[in-house]
């Protein structure tokens, strides 16, 4: 199946202006995936175009990479933590969804995620990641356990979507 392609189901009794209009978000949905797939390295790259355009088995990717199958799986994973990042706020906006990011992720799940955003956003150079939890504590009243899960929201969770454009 190739990638660049867009592969409408045919409707005989579908107006065409409702096929227009769904050839346009097809062919939206593979310009973001696209520009997603431009974020990965090459091996991760590799492996998310093998495994999903070509249709090569892991096995097979591992062999042809010259690693191991739980090398190729491990590299799978990040590839997808990666696309699930980088394109929930398109499936937020195409679709109308509120994409839970990370459900185990206790700022993702909080009803005050929108104030500790801000308060790691407003991070200066200056500022230590404790002193970002101490102020998100006095803010919401609640205690970080490390500051490493702010890190990690901030790094996995928001990293890509403060900036990016898709439509």
């Amino acid at each position: 199946m190739d990638p660049n392609k867009a592969y409408l189901p045919f409707d005989p009794f579908e107006d065409e202006d409702a096929t227009r209009r769904q050839a346009e978000r097809v062919r939206q949905i593979g310009v973001a995936v696209r520009r997603a797939i431009r974020i990965l390295n090459t091996p991760e790259r590799n492996v998310i175009e093998g495994y999903y355009f070509d249709g090569t088995s892991f096995p097979r990717l591992a062999n042809a990479a010259g690693v191991t199958l739980t090398r190729i799986r491990t590299i799978h994973e990040r590839a997808l933590a990666k696309l699930r990042t980088r394109l929930t706020p398109f499936v937020e906006l195409m679709f109308g969804l509120r994409v839970i990011q990370a459900p185990d992720c206790p700022i993702c799940s909080a009803m005050w995620r929108e104030i500790a955003e801000d308060l790691l956003d407003a991070k200066t150079t200056d500022m230590t990641w404790g002193d970002v939890a101490r102020r998100l504590e006095r803010a919401v009243g609640w205690r970080a356990p490390t500051p490493q899960i702010l890190m990690t929201h901030q790094r996995k969770h928001r990293a890509l979507t403060r900036t990016d454009k898709y439509i």
